[in-house]
């Protein structure tokens, strides 16, 4: 069921990460529910958060204004259910992604954080009219959106500036701010993806076996190149999102290094029929008035069984009509491991 044009999907938890997480969480929800009162479109949209095994709910934490509680969905999922899902993560950003995506109402659904910013600019062109460019909505339809984001600098942002600085900033500023470019063909590093309802469903999600750090934006574009397109929306549309700089994630004491993904290669559907914990009833607030669930498609697997060679074809491709030393490598890395994962498969078979 999709009653909004746009859900947009956070990830957070009461931890303070990487500095004052909460006034970052806050600062967002407010400017983008403003920049959705200018342009009129406050009541086509629903911002989820995703708590996640907060000792303390995020939602009696955080203070918005009036226009974005009205539009703020907090799904909670509990420390014990965290527990029992994590395999090892401190906070697996797949699921939790997944626990939003499964439970959201807009035809169109992204995921964000709790620090992006986004314009009534960008956000405009999702609340296509009727009579828009036909063409331009079916490829939005049928693709896997990566949107880039400008960064907003630490300098500025560790002052804790108010709404009206911010906006100013943006205004005055924002225009000069370098876009931070996406890995070409891999699209890595956006600050934002968008896809269809449809296109999640039919994909499940992202694949909840890569519960640490990286890779999971890669795989969903190796996936989803296997039936559909994948856009930079910088180059399709020249839009971006804003990001607020946090300071680096080694910064001072934490200096232990973040546990990766592999590179995994997997058929363009992931996960159970249960992805996003649709087997539990989290606690909503506010209270939900229905129990809508991502409705899947059917799936034959056999359909799939030459997804290998597929995702060979298609880097092979972008190696022989872009290349440049530093994408060979990045690709070679990919390759090789796409190889042992090739040969482990027919050696296991």
């Amino acid at each position: 069921m999709s009653n909004k044009s746009i859900s947009l999907v956070i990830a957070a938890r009461n931890d303070n990460y990487m500095g004052n997480s909460n006034w970052r969480l806050e600062t967002t929800l407010n400017y983008i529910a403003s920049q959705l009162e200018i342009i009129h479109r406050l009541s086509d949209t629903e911002i989820i958060i995703v708590d996640w095994g907060s000792s303390s709910p995020l939602r009696k934490t955080i203070h918005v204004n009036a226009s974005a509680e009205q539009i703020i969905r907090y799904i909670e999922v509990p420390l014990d259910i965290h527990g029992a899902v994590c395999q090892g993560s401190d906070f697996p950003i797949s699921i939790a992604f997944n626990v939003g995506i499964r439970r959201a109402r807009g035809e169109y659904i992204a995921l964000t954080s709790g620090d992006v910013l986004w314009t009534g600019d960008i956000l405009q062109s999702f609340f296509l009219p009727d009579k828009a460019d036909i063409k331009f909505k079916e490829v939005l339809e049928q693709s896997l959106i990566f949107i880039p984001r400008k960064n907003i600098p630490w300098e500025f942002v560790n002052q804790n500036p108010g709404m009206d600085e911010i906006t100013k900033y943006i205004a005055r500023d924002g225009g000069s701010l370098d876009v931070e470019p996406l890995m070409p063909f891999y699209l890595g590093c956006a600050g934002a993806l968008v896809m269809h309802r449809n296109l999640w469903a039919e994909c499940r999600g992202n694949d909840e076996r890569l519960v640490f750090w990286g890779y999971n934006d890669i795989d969903l574009c190796l996936r989803m190149r296997l039936k559909y397109s994948c856009i930079d929306y910088d180059e399709c549309a020249n839009k971006s999102v804003y990001h607020l700089e946090h300071y680096p994630s080694r910064r001072g004491n934490d200096k232990m290094p973040r546990k990766s993904n592999p590179h995994i290669f997997n058929p363009f559907v992931v996960n159970e029929a249960s992805w996003g914990l649709a087997q539990y009833t989290f606690a909503e607030f506010p209270q939900p008035r229905d129990g809508n669930i991502l409705l899947l498609p059917a799936y034959n697997s056999e359909q799939e069984h030459l997804y290998r060679l597929r995702h060979l074809k298609n880097i092979l491709f972008f190696m022989s009509t872009k290349f440049s030393v530093k994408h060979f490598r990045w690709s070679y890395s990919i390759l090789k491991d796409l190889f042992i994962d090739t040969f482990t498969w027919h050696r296991n078979s």
